[in-house]
């Protein structure tokens, strides 16, 4: 089926009724894109500073940011250019200082993920 939003119709016809079910159904299969716009500060001081992202989205989706290969932030909102912030812990506890991978996908209503950012190198420090 083509890319779209589909509203189902049962049709009974032994009961001679026709039902219109009330929730659309989305098919999309296109994956959105997201790049990083900026990246502030990008040596931080965890447990203090905020870690400040701004991102670009290509279409309505969530954004996700990965630190060190695990998911650290999934934004609840689906607007097309957005910032998010990390504060730098991990189950209540400051990561440890030093290099930090970083990279930001993208996952739209559907549920398609883009392929991630390049990874960008943050330094956590004391």
């Amino acid at each position: 089926m083509p890319d779209g939003i589909y509203y189902p119709l049962v049709h009974l016809q032994h009961a001679g009724r026709t039902i219109d079910l009330p929730n659309p159904i989305r098919v999309d299969t296109i994956k959105p894109t997201i790049r990083f716009t900026s990246l502030t500060p990008r040596a931080f001081r965890p447990g203090t500073e905020k870690l400040k992202v701004t991102y670009t989205i290509s279409e309505q989706a969530h954004a996700l940011l990965f630190v060190d290969g695990r998911r650290r932030v999934f934004t609840y909102s689906t607007r097309r250019r957005g910032r998010l912030q990390w504060h730098g812990k991990v189950h209540g506890r400051v990561i440890r200082p030093g290099r930090h991978k970083l990279k930001l996908v993208a996952e739209d209503l559907a549920g398609n993920r883009s392929a991630p950012t390049p990874v960008v190198f943050v330094r956590a420090r004391r």
